[in-house]
């Protein structure tokens, strides 16, 4: 019976897992923290970056580490998507705009002069932070796994060289020919 020895991550793929951890899902700080890139461009740090993350063993390496933290600090996925609730709660609270009065020297709340009411506001930012970080824990972010297929039918390589074809649009000129 032969023995099949799995492979364990790179020294540097290692480290890119727990950049990845560090930069708060930020692929290509990751990237830029584990791996030499100072002669790259932000394209193929980015593309590189994406790479990295489509490693199965890189992934799970990750997920791994997650699930310590998660352990560690006893918190999980739920408990901060309940504390993240609370404040689009809390966030959607209206709140008086007040406006100090000097003659009476105290603040006084602004009134809307069409209606006579009194002005409210509500922490808008509070609430798109937080449902944005709802969405990036519970990876509605994240992208679609697709797999073009070729012609054949078989998948074709996503980082397969292509070719660009420019057009230019001829500008009507008679150049005498």
């Amino acid at each position: 019976m032969v023995e099949i020895k799995e492979k364990k991550l790179t020294e540097k793929q290692e480290r890119f897992a727990h950049e990845y951890i560090l930069c708060m899902g930020n692929r290509s700080e990751a990237y830029r923290k584990a791996f030499n890139t100072s002669k790259m461009k932000q394209e193929t740090i980015w593309s590189k970056a994406c790479l990295m993350m489509k490693n199965d063993k890189v992934r799970a390496r990750i997920k791994e580490l997650q699930e310590d933290i998660e352990g560690t600090l006893d918190i999980s996925k739920g408990i901060m998507i309940q504390t993240l609730q609370e404040v689009i709660d809390r966030s959607l609270q209206k709140v008086p705009v007040m406006k100090w009065d000097p003659i009476e020297k105290k603040e006084k709340q602004v009134v809307d002069i069409e209606t006579g009411e009194g002005v409210w506001q509500y922490d808008s930012t509070g609430v798109n932070s937080a449902i944005d970080k709802i969405m990036k824990a519970m990876s509605y972010y994240a992208p679609e796994k697709s797999q073009a297929l070729g012609k054949d039918g078989k998948p074709v390589d996503p980082v397969a060289p292509s070719q660009t074809i420019f057009i230019i649009p001829s500008n009507n000129r008679n150049d005498g020919n």
